[in-house]
Order: structure tokens, then C-alpha cells, then sequence
């Protein structure tokens, strides 16, 4: 088109044969600029995750292992309950029959005052929200675990613009730098925290 006479002509476009190869390029530099930013802050990073692992065999060793089914936990046993009374009371409150909804209409909303704020309300709900956490995912530990990785992100991004990395590179780097502490935490170093408190509790009764 608008050449010679007799000029041979690519068929194919030059955008269809540039796109490719932009994009391979981006490619590498998201790679390259997410493995420089970890090599930057690899100290950062090894430190964050030891720290995450120690941090659950400790805390796995106080917690001990979780309570048998049926025990009803440390709360059965601070209020004085017997797991057998324990067990026996959910016996006769199964076999019991259930009231109807007409009947726990009035009792769901006990709780909450008429007057009762949205506030308040949301306050309650949230206590609710924390006391039905898992132990080992307490609002303090969580705020402990989470909160070097709340540094760490503010860092990466400030030198992820200065190195002229793209934001892919960014998310390759943050993603492994603030999940891998976590899984260490729960898979790795609390597990490892209960088993040596279930064998330290073992060698005790023994002797």
C-alpha cells in the first residue's frame, strides 16, 4: 500500500509484530524489578518470616493443645464443669425439643435494648466478631504478626518508584514478602509449639 510497483509487502502489520515483544519486555521488567526488590530487602524478609515462626512455637507451646470435643474448653472448666457433666448437658439439650420461632423470637432480641444505639450495637456485634476468634488468631497477635508487614509494604513501595519498577513488580515482590510469614505462623511454628507442649505434658506425667 502507497509503495512501488512490483515492492514486495509484509502482510503482516507492524503493530501485530511490536505488540508481542512489548509485552514480553514488560514481562521481564515486572520480573526483574519484583526479583531486585527482593534482594533488596531480603534481610527484611528472612528476618519477618523467622520472626513469624518463632513467634507461633511460642505461642503454640503456651496454648497447648486444643481442648478434646466435648470438654467445652477453658471456659467449662474456669465455671467449675466436669467434661462428663459437660458432655451430659449437651446430651439433654439435644434431646430436648427445640423451641419454636414464635418462641425464640423475644429471646434473640433479649440483648439488645429498643433504645439501643447503632453504635452500640456494632460495638457488640464486633466483641462478638473477636470472641469467636480462633485463639491463635487473636486481635493482639494478629496486630503483632501483621504489623512488620504493614512496614515492609510501606517500603516497598516508595523504592519500587525510585527503581522505576512497573506495579506488576511490586505485586510479585509483596505478595510471597507478607503471605509466606503468616503460613509459617500457622502451618509450621504453632503446630510445632502444640506437639512440644503435648510431649513436655507426656514426660511430666510420666516422671
Amino acid at each position: 500500500q502507497g509503495g512501488p510497483p512490483g515492492a514486495i509487502t509484509d502482510p503482516v502489520p507492524v503493530r501485530a509484530r511490536v505488540a508481542p515483544r512489548v509485552m514480553a519486555s514488560s514481562r521481564l521488567g515486572a520480573l526483574a524489578g519484583a526479583k531486585q526488590l527482593l534482594e533488596e530487602f531480603r534481610p527484611f524478609v528472612r528476618g519477618y518470616n523467622l520472626s513469624a515462626m518463632a513467634l507461633g512455637v511460642v505461642l503454640g507451646a503456651y496454648d497447648g493443645p486444643p481442648p478434646p470435643l466435648g470438654t467445652g474448653g477453658p471456659r467449662a472448666v474456669a465455671l467449675g464443669v466436669e467434661p462428663g457433666e459437660q458432655v451430659g448437658a449437651v446430651a439433654s439439650s439435644a434431646s430436648s425439643p427445640a423451641p419454636s420461632a414464635v418462641d425464640a423470637a423475644p429471646s434473640a432480641g433479649a440483648g439488645a435494648s429498643p433504645h439501643e444505639s447503632a453504635w452500640d450495637r456494632a460495638r457488640r456485634s464486633a466483641a462478638a466478631t473477636v470472641d469467636s476468634q480462633p485463639r491463635e488468631l487473636g486481635f493482639v497477635r494478629q496486630f503483632v504478626l501483621t504489623l512488620p508487614g504493614v512496614v515492609l509494604a510501606l517500603r516497598l513501595g516508595p523504592r519500587a518508584r525510585a527503581i522505576g519498577a512497573p506495579p506488576a513488580a511490586l505485586v510479585l515482590a509483596a505478595a510471597p514478602a507478607l503471605s509466606c510469614p503468616l503460613a509459617l505462623y500457622l502451618l509450621g511454628g504453632y503446630p510445632t509449639g502444640a506437639a512440644i507442649r503435648i510431649w513436655v505434658d507426656g514426660r511430666r506425667a510420666a516422671s
